[in-house]
């Protein structure tokens, strides 16, 4: 499916103090998050449900499997707990959250004066169709550099991406606290489905103290757009200092090999429209699946 079909979700709420305002990092997604053919090698015929809206908001960490439920051709204002809130017209209402996978709405919102937060697009690799070379599986680091597990490093996460993401940057946490708290509750399963440890490392330094990459790779099951369920690339991210050695690349191939020997059919991410990783991922086979306008609305 593609934003042409005219799929619309709109999300309306209040947003909670907590709320992280950012719908994916490459992402799912991709965000981001999102773009979207219709998936090959999936095991679930399931279509994209057009014209329904959410029932409620996605947090940040949740925008890589976002969902298309409630009653068709009616808006819901929820809050995140999924209750009504019991007044929509207080004398300071917060602004609105609108999710579209329409273009020409987004277009056209953006010109009543929403404020676009997020354009991305949710990628799947038809793991079915490749075959990994032998040495993606087990890769070997640039000098000074080595492969780790990523158990027990939520903390070092969160400090290293406040590094690769500049502020401003759609994936960008803000501070420290928030960034170490996204990374644990990733690595904990609670934000975007369970972590898949054997298809997720780090990379650090000879000593182990020192992030220079990473790849958090989790399990996300199947969704109305056409996501059939399976590993998803939550985040991949290299520090300023390390880019340019293709340590984002290797992360992703180790992620990749692993996936295809444990028999996943697929592998998605979200990007940021714009990013240039989106090269490398068309080159690792990754297509465009659904494409996801995030707006702010006064």
């Amino acid at each position: 499916m593609t934003a042409g079909h005219g799929e619309r979700l709109v999300e309306r709420l209040r947003r909670s103090p907590e709320a992280d305002p950012f719908g994916h990092s490459c992402s799912p997604a991709s965000p981001p998050l999102g773009e979207r053919p219709s998936l090959t090698g999936s095991s679930s015929d399931a279509q994209p449900e057009v014209g329904r809206r959410s029932t409620k908001y996605l947090r940040r960490e949740e925008h890589l499997r976002p969902t298309l439920t409630g009653p068709a051709g009616r808006t819901q204002t929820l809050r995140q707990g999924g209750d009504p809130p019991p007044n929509l017209e207080g004398p300071t209402p917060r602004p609105l959250v609108i999710r579209t996978t329409d273009a020409g709405e987004a277009a056209e919102l953006q010109a009543a004066g929403a404020r676009l937060v997020r354009h991305s697009h949710d990628m799947v690799l038809d793991l079915a169709s490749i075959r990994p070379a032998p040495d993606w599986a087990r890769p070997r680091p640039p000098t000074g550099l080595r492969l780790s597990g990523i158990t027990g490093w939520g903390a070092g996460l969160g400090a290293a991406s406040l590094m690769a993401y500049h502020p401003g940057h759609p994936d960008a946490s803000g501070s420290l606290e928030k960034a170490q708290k996204y990374y644990e509750g990733l690595l904990a399963g609670e934000s975007a489905g369970p972590l898949l440890e054997e298809a997720s490392c780090v990379v650090t330094d000879t000593s182990g103290d020192t992030l220079a990459a990473a790849v958090v790779v989790t399990r996300l099951g199947p969704e109305p757009w056409g996501w059939g369920g399976g590993p998803w690339v939550a985040d991949v991210f290299v520090v300023p200092v390390h880019q340019g050695r293709g340590l984002g690349r290797m992360l992703l191939w180790r992620a990749i090999a692993r996936c295809h020997a444990a028999g996943e059919l697929r592998i998605g991410l979200t990007v940021t429209e714009g990013n240039p990783a989106e090269r490398l991922y068309h080159a690792l086979g990754f297509r465009r699946c659904r494409t996801l306008f995030v707006l702010d609305a006064p």
